[in-house]
């Protein structure tokens, strides 16, 4: 039950509808009601594993308040039960494979049992959200919450969990105490938050992707610029599917009184790939931070302690990613590019890489120079990313410029004259909107416009959703659906 379909339409109207009507004491029983129809459209047998980690996490965590001497023995093993379980369903199969790869390659006779896990939809999310929970109760920074029920409705609320944004306990469970009163700017705020994310999605992500799908799905047939032009065109699908889904999340929760982490603050303006990941997959990059980077060490022992950390951070970020080696080379792009990044700063006035929105007035010039750095690299890494074997990203990176960029690029991305226009037009209006989004906030711009004047634009964008859902624009899944 994509949130593109119909069928999720007439599902959110009806748990919308709901879950106003009733009294705020039973409201979280409609969430959970909604979470359990909602995770079963997609795989129904999943749902006694959610409910088994849910109901461990939950006593565990009671007992991490309650008992503290056995407070950290029970922890600890509770992070193992549930990092087992993520590495059983999504690296089981991976692992497998490596380690017959490797025996190979020392003729060491093995051959790999065969193993290929059905991976449930959201186990990468679901189970940091518990990880995240579980540290934060044991660290003493929340309380243990009591009611089970609403603790589930915290770790399968429905609009993040196939993918994110990664909430944290301390955010989201007092909202769920909180009485709710319907408040309609809200409401109306939520929704169009909803049609703009549907817009990225359905309309630029998936109008990219099949020129992207052209030259990545088979990379030997490109010619001329088609490789670092199909990476553009990826860096860009995968934002706007990515932070079009973030979109809807919120803005669905938003519908029904919730307010979710901000995913991502227009990340492609960053001046630095530090920058960078302060503005995308925030509620992942600060997650990492506080659960994985400031535990290890963080910067707290020494330059090259600090730079270890964050390489072992960002090969974790590519691993969690997905079972593949391309994830892991992705992460590391990112890892090797701030270790790198932090020396050379280190040499100059500022001392640290620049963050986004803290240029110079009088440098304006070399904050776009470093700002289109940033966006080269990041990029670069995309072709790791995407690409569907190790082999096919390093013929990728070594094949960025071949013969015929005059007459061989656009066929191999498969652009004819017509859609090239219709790609540029995306490109052109996805830039204005972020550029025009640093500003101020697009949605309350256009609440606060005359009334014509706003549903027109609601409609055109409605009009322009449908035409393309109907004549078969919008795929069935979001590409993070697969982590």
């Amino acid at each position: 039950m994509s949130f593109s379909s119909i069928t999720f339409l007439i599902f959110m109207v009806a748990v919308f509808m709901i879950y106003w009507i009733l009294p705020h004491q039973y409201r979280w029983a409609v969430l959970l009601a909604a979470n359990v129809v909602f995770y079963a459209s997609f795989e129904a047998r999943f749902l006694l594993l959610i409910l088994i980690l849910t109901i461990a996490s939950y006593y565990c965590a009671l007992y991490l308040e309650t008992d503290k001497k056995a407070a950290k023995p029970l922890f600890v093993c509770m992070i193992i039960l549930i990092v087992l379980t993520l590495a059983v369903f999504k690296y089981a199969g991976f692992a497998l494979d490596s380690l017959q790869k490797v025996t190979a390659a020392f003729s060491i006779p093995f051959t790999a049992p065969a193993l290929r896990l059905l991976q449930p939809i959201g186990i990468s999310f679901f189970s940091f959200q518990m990880i995240g929970y579980l540290a934060d109760v044991y660290g003493g920074k929340i309380p243990a919450c009591r009611h089970l029920g609403k603790y589930a409705v915290f770790t399968c609320f429905f609009p993040n969990i196939t993918s994110g944004p990664i909430e944290r306990g301390g955010h989201f469970l007092p909202q769920l105490d909180k009485p709710q009163v319907f408040d309609y700017e809200k409401t109306v705020y939520g929704a169009t938050l909803l049609l703009t994310g549907l817009i990225k999605k359905i309309v630029i992500a998936d109008g990219l992707s099949k020129y992207v799908d052209n030259v990545f799905n088979d990379l030997h047939a490109s010619a001329g610029l088609a490789v670092p032009v199909a990476a553009v065109l990826f860096a860009l699908q995968i934002y706007c599917d990515f932070s079009g889904y973030s979109d809807m999340a919120v803005g669905l929760a938003k519908m029904l009184g919730f307010d979710l982490i901000l995913n991502f603050r227009q990340p492609y303006f960053s001046p630095s790939i530090k920058g960078f990941w302060s503005s995308w997959h925030i509620s992942l990059s600060t997650w990492l931070k506080d659960y994985i980077y400031i535990p290890l060490g963080g910067n707290r022992r020494g330059k090259l302690r600090r730079n270890i950390n964050l390489f072992i951070t960002f090969l974790i970020s590519g691993l969690w990613h997905g079972a593949n080696w391309t994830y892991v080379l992705w992460g590391a792009v990112h890892g090797l590019a701030q270790v790198i990044e932090n020396t050379v700063y280190e040499k100059t006035a500022a001392g640290r890489p620049p963050m986004p929105g803290k240029q110079d007035g009088k440098n304006k010039v070399l904050y776009f120079v470093q700002v289109c750095i940033t966006f080269a690299v990041v990029t670069l890494a995309w072709i790791f990313f995407r690409a569907n074997s190790i082999s096919d990203a390093f013929y990728a990176i070594t094949h960025l410029l071949q013969p015929g960029i005059l007459s061989g690029t656009l066929p191999a991305l498969g652009l004819v004259p017509r859609s090239l226009v219709k790609v540029l037009v995306m490109i052109a209006g996805l830039w204005l909107f972020d550029l025009f989004s640093k500003r101020c906030d697009p949605i309350l711009f256009l609440r606060k416009q005359k009334l014509p004047l706003r549903w027109a634009v609601y409609l055109v964008f409605a009009v322009l959703v449908i035409v393309l859902k109907l004549h078969g624009g919008a795929k069935a899944d979001f590409i993070y659906f697969q982590f």
